[in-house]
């Protein structure tokens, strides 16, 4: 469900992301343990039943960040590829990690969540379909549970031009083929969905979310964090 390209989420082009997404993603690893430790901010340590949703749950990498540290949480992750939830089942399972997977969309889980997170998937949708998904998420969340969100975020001005030319060459730089870079930047407008950081907080705040704050940027990709009112 999550990468910065054209990719078919249901082929075997999915086996490569662990190993490609680091090399493309500025400060991945530390975009993902950022996320945990505001998490864990965020979440009362006197809560002793903590429940996260995880929304685009393929290739585990936000279960394998915060179960790895925080051993009591249960995890409930929804992927609609089911390749990529084979990786991340696999991961949880080698790491003893407490999680129950959905193949599906998030409209089809129920219940209520201490906490979620959104990471690397709103940028595949367009804008009404951004604003459904979390509003979707929203309304699974306890009052006080935090969203954690990162997308590809920019607006078509002289520095979007900057940052994509930086983009490149941190990509190539890493090994990526030129060809990967081409196909990536001829998706956007295509399969990757631009709104500018302002439209971002705007939806989050449409969405049902207070206090929402950026905790990140690389390049394109920003990490927000928001409050279930």
């Amino acid at each position: 469900m999550k990468e910065v390209s054209n990719m078919n989420w249901h082929s075997d082009e999915v086996y490569n992301y662990e190993v490609k997404i680091p090399l493309k993603i500025p400060g991945y690893d530390v975009l993902y343990k950022m996320m945990n430790h505001l998490m864990s901010v965020y979440v009362s340590s006197e809560n002793k039943h903590i429940h996260m949703l995880i929304v685009g749950a393929g290739g585990g990498q936000e279960l394998i960040t915060l179960g790895n540290i925080n051993k009591g949480w249960a995890f409930t992750g929804v992927d609609p590829s089911i390749k990529m939830l084979r990786i991340a089942q696999k991961r949880t399972k080698k790491a003893g990690i407490n999680a129950t997977f959905i193949h599906g969309e998030v409209e089809s889980i129920t219940g209520k969540f201490t906490g979620a997170t959104c990471m690397l998937v709103l940028h595949f949708l367009k804008e009404a379909e951004q604003e459904k998904l979390l509003k979707e998420i929203s309304e699974r969340l306890k009052s006080g549970a935090p969203l954690f969100v990162a997308s590809i975020v920019g607006e078509k001005r002289r520095e979007f031009r900057w940052q994509m030319k930086a983009w490149k060459e941190y990509m190539l730089s890493n090994g990526i083929p030129l060809e990967e870079w081409i196909n990536f930047e001829k998706s956007i407008d295509h399969t990757i969905h631009l709104i500018s950081s302002a439209k971002m907080e705007h939806l989050l705040n449409k969405s049902g979310f207070t206090k929402v704050t950026k905790f990140y940027k690389g390049f394109l990709v920003e990490g927000w964090v928001g409050i279930k009112g």
